[in-house]
């Protein structure tokens, strides 16, 4: 597996590419489910890393990301070495919450594999409830980025949470 960090300017970030391995094939000679969640939550990482929250972040300040929901649908099945990538995107945030959202694509076949709609809190940790995110660079990173992201259209499937349809 190769990560990726990459922004197009005309679209989601794509924070994951790679080829599937062995080790996530099941009975069905498939990607079992394990596999998809383990892609979904590296990307999910990797996304929020490039605004500065991640390890470093959750440590100094401690405040960090729960995840409060996720929904995954598994379109197409993924086979032993087969390429993909995983494109990943911000629909909104009001500053406490964060709706975002993951594709993950075959590029062997150019077809969407599956996607992971997620609702994430921003947490103090020391009170343990959740707090709006105080720094405004990261607040404005995502607020720009979910703006970026519904001026070029979203793809097929988040779910309606209130703050999807709105980066304000």
């Amino acid at each position: 597996m190769q990560e990726a960090d990459h922004l197009d300017p005309a679209g989601p970030v794509i924070t994951l590419r790679g080829q599937i391995g062995g080790e996530v094939i099941d009975a069905n000679r498939h990607m079992n489910v394990s596999g998809f969640d383990r892609l979904f939550d590296q990307a999910e990482t990797a996304m929020f890393l490039r605004f500065g929250i991640g390890d470093d972040y959750i440590l100094s300040r401690q405040r960090s990301l729960f995840r409060l929901e996720k929904f995954v649908r598994y379109e197409r099945e993924l086979l032993v070495r087969q390429a993909y990538e995983v494109r990943s995107w911000i629909i909104g945030t009001d500053g406490r919450r964060i709706h975002h959202f993951h594709e993950l694509w075959d590029c062997d076949n150019d077809r969407r594999s599956a996607f992971y709609d997620c609702l994430a809190i921003h947490v103090n940790l020391e009170r343990r409830k959740s707090a709006v995110i105080e720094d405004a660079t990261i607040l404005e990173a995502l607020r720009g980025f979910a703006q970026h992201l519904q001026e070029y259209g979203l793809p097929a499937g988040p779910l309606p949470r209130g703050i999807g349809e709105s980066t304000a």
